[in-house]
C-alpha cells in the first residue's frame, strides 16, 4: 500500500492519479470535508481521514504501508490551524516518525530546491524535514523541484496570460529552472519504484530561462503583446522585513520572491540521463496554454 498525503493539492492528486494508472495501491489522507474526496476516490484510492496536525490520524493511516509518499505544504492554505510550523515542519516530522514505526521501507518527500538559501522559514523547515528522512532508517527520494510554472507564471504572483500582463521581478535577466506541476507529479510517481532515485536527492526542472525570455515566449505563443510590470527585488527584501514580525508566511513568500528573482538554476544531467522522463518546458507550458489545455 501507497499512502500519499498532500493528495488533494495540486501535485498530490496527480500522483494519486498516476499511481493508479500504474495499477499502484493508494491509499489517499484527506481530511473530512475535502471537496476533492469523491474524485479521488473515483479513482480507486482508499480514503482516510486525518491531518499532519493529528498525530494519531497520521500514525493510523501509516498503518500496514509499504510506501509513504508526502506532498504536503501550507504555503496555500487558508484553514486555521495551519501554518508553515504546524505542517511544513512538525506535521511532516510527524509524518516520518510514523512512516517509520509503523514499517514503511520508502519515503519520498516533495520538497523544494536545493539552491535556495536558508533565510526564510519555510526553506529552514523544509531542510529539517529533509534531514529527518535521510536519517530515518527507511531508504528515501527527495524531490527538489524548481520554480512552478502554473504558480510562478500566475495570478498569485501578478501574471495574467490570456490578458497578456506579465509581471517581472528585478531585472529579469537571471536564468531560473522552471517546472510543471504535472512533471513534478511523473517524478513522484517513478519514485515509488524506480531503483536508481532511492536514497537520492533528484532536482526536477526544465532548461532555465528568464522572466524577460519567458515573457517573449508567451508573447510568442499566445500571438498578444504582453503589458509588463516591473518590480525592484528591494520592494519585496523590505516588505519581507516589515511583515516578519507578523507573519512567516508572508515573510517566507518574499524571500522566496527574493531568492527566485535573482536566480535558481537546477542541474538535470545527471536525472535526464538516468531517469529518461520528458519534461515540460516553458515553450511547451506556453504552446499547452495557448491551445486551452
Amino acid at each position: 500500500m501507497i499512502l500519499v498525503v498532500g493528495a488533494t493539492g495540486l501535485v498530490g492528486e496527480a500522483v494519486c492519479r498516476g499511481l493508479r494508472e500504474r495499477g499502484e495501491p493508494v491509499r489517499a489522507l484527506v481530511r473530512v470535508d475535502s471537496p476533492k474526496e469523491i474524485l479521488l476516490a473515483e479513482t480507486g484510492a482508499e480514503i482516510v481521514h486525518g491531518d499532519l496536525k493529528d498525530p494519531a490520524s497520521i500514525e493510523a493511516a501509516c498503518r500496514g504501508t509499504e510506501v509513504v509518499v508526502t506532498t504536503a505544504t501550507s504555503t496555500a492554505s487558508r484553514r486555521d490551524g495551519d501554518t508553515m510550523r504546524t505542517v511544513d515542519r512538525d506535521g511532516q516530522l510527524a509524518l516520518v516518525r510514523a512512516a517509520r514505526d509503523a514499517g514503511a521501507r520508502h519515503f519520498v518527500l516533495v520538497s523544494l530546491s536545493p539552491t535556495l538559501p536558508d533565510d526564510c522559514a519555510i526553506v529552514r523547515y523544509k531542510r529539517e524535514v529533509e534531514r529527518a528522512v535521510r536519517d530515518s532508517g527507511m531508504s528515501w527520494t527527495i524531490l527538489q523541484p524548481g520554480a512552478f510554472m502554473e504558480i510562478w507564471f500566475g495570478p498569485l504572483t501578478g501574471w495574467d496570460l490570456p490578458q497578456g500582463k506579465a509581471r517581472i521581478v528585478g531585472s529579469g535577466d537571471s536564468r531560473i529552472s522552471y517546472v510543471s506541476f504535472q512533471d513534478v507529479a511523473a517524478f513522484t510517481v517513478e519514485a515509488v519504484r524506480n531503483e536508481w532515485m532511492r536514497d537520492r536527492d533528484v532536482p526536477v526542472s526544465a532548461a532555465p530561462v528568464t522572466q524577460n525570455e519567458a515573457v517573449r515566449i508567451f508573447q510568442e505563443a499566445l500571438g498578444i503583446e504582453f503589458k509588463v510590470q516591473r518590480v525592484p527585488l528591494a520592494f519585496f527584501r523590505i516588505g519581507g522585513a516589515v511583515l516578519r514580525p507578523f507573519t512567516r508566511r508572508y515573510h517566507s513568500l518574499t524571500r522566496l520572491t527574493v531568492s527566485i528573482g535573482n536566480g535558481d538554476v537546477l542541474d538535470m544531467a545527471e536525472v535526464t540521463a538516468a531517469t529518461k522522463i520528458p519534461l515540460t518546458s516553458v515553450r511547451d507550458y506556453a504552446t499547452r496554454i495557448a491551445r486551452g489545455n
